[in-house]
């Protein structure tokens, strides 16, 4: 891939990991495939909890992301309360959008290249990549360009098990 820029390189690898399946299978991603930027990165796993709910846990926590938002999140989880039959693809509203706004406020404490997270339900359900970008002026009144993008990992039945964040951005 020679195309630096983070969002197009992850979703390129995401669609060409897909192939014709929904989605691409987490046991076929290969970080080596990006190793210079998967330090931009966080992903979560997904599965079933007690009562038909979703367990979110962060399971990569890149060293950028960790020094831009003052926090190491591994291992942190956050559960959903989500009627899911086990073994049933995700359903609408798996996170829904106040845990989502939870999550982005206290984990990326409103890092503004996270926002994207947000949206976190709408890559579940649609089962494909979102990318999102913008800028804004940093406190010290610089302005910050970003992109970031969510993407999803599963079976080929079209199962969520994994989600994957890039972040990159630029200070001027």
């Amino acid at each position: 891939m020679s195309d630096k820029r983070l969002t197009l390189r992850l979703t390129e690898y995401w669609d060409n990991l897909r192939g014709q399946a929904v989605l691409p299978q987490w046991d076929r991603f290969d970080t080596k495939e990006f190793a210079d930027i998967w330090k931009q990165c966080c992903g979560w796993r997904i599965e079933a909890g007690e009562g038909n709910t979703i367990i979110f846990t962060y399971d990569h926590v890149g060293d950028s992301v960790k020094e831009a938002i003052n926090n190491d999140l591994w291992g942190r989880k956050f559960t959903t309360s989500s009627r899911v039959l086990p073994g049933a693809p995700l359903t609408r509203n798996i996170v829904g959008a106040g845990l989502a706004e939870q999550m982005y406020a206290s984990d990326f404490k409103g890092f503004p290249v996270a926002g994207i997270i947000k949206k976190i339900d709408r890559v579940i359900n649609k089962l494909v990549p979102l990318i999102d970008e913008g800028r804004f002026e940093n406190p010290e009144r610089k302005t910050v360009r970003y992109r970031s993008c969510l993407m999803p990992f599963g079976s080929a039945e079209g199962k969520v098990e994994r989600i994957v964040l890039g972040l990159s951005w630029k200070i001027y």
